[in-house]
């Protein structure tokens, strides 16, 4: 299947398609349904997936970096070592997701919800959890930084993670 270089997309049926390895970088596939697509390897940077519903889809190792998924359904996703650098989750869905090893930083991840969801080695340096749901993540080695903001009451150290210094800081 040959998709054009900015495909549009939009509201598209593509529920259990194999996606797999393929370059939708800039896409929009706003509202689309993914549900149990499997895109391992793909290319979506850039790409608008808002309110789409990729619920229990295989995305592991894709490429989302600066996407836009602003209230999208990321129910039991399979997210591992996905890039999702500087990507847009607000409002986002990822109950039971897994996000393990999967690179986070400067993320927007305000609003979430991603209780239950698997962050176990997560990149979340500069990343915004700013009132997200994070009631029983897995977070064990995850690292952060000064930069990461996390909703209030919630203790990055207690929950495993590691802080990443910046170059030059002292060590407290």
């Amino acid at each position: 299947m040959s998709i054009p270089r900015v495909a549009t997309l939009r509201g598209s049926c593509l529920e259990g398609r194999n996606l797999n390895r393929m370059d939708l970088s800039g896409a929009d596939l706003a509202g689309a349904r993914l549900k149990g697509a499997s895109l391992i390897g793909a290319k979506l940077s850039q790409a608008r997936l808002d309110e789409a519903d990729l619920s229990g889809a295989d995305l592991s190792g894709a490429d989302l970096t600066g996407a836009s998924m602003r209230g999208a359904l990321l129910m039991r996703t399979d997210l591992t070592q996905a890039i999702l650098a500087g990507a847009d989750l607000s409002g986002a869905e990822l109950l039971r997701a897994c996000l393990s090893d999967a690179d986070l930083s400067r993320a927007n991840l305000s609003m979430t919800n991603m209780a239950r969801t698997d962050l176990s080695d997560a990149q979340l340096c500069g990343a915004n959890l700013f009132m997200a749901n994070m009631s029983d993540a897995i977070m064990l080695d995850a690292h952060y930084d000064s930069e990461t903001v996390f909703p209030d009451g919630f203790s990055p150290g207690l929950s495993g993670m590691l802080k990443r210094l910046q170059v030059g800081a002292s060590q407290r």
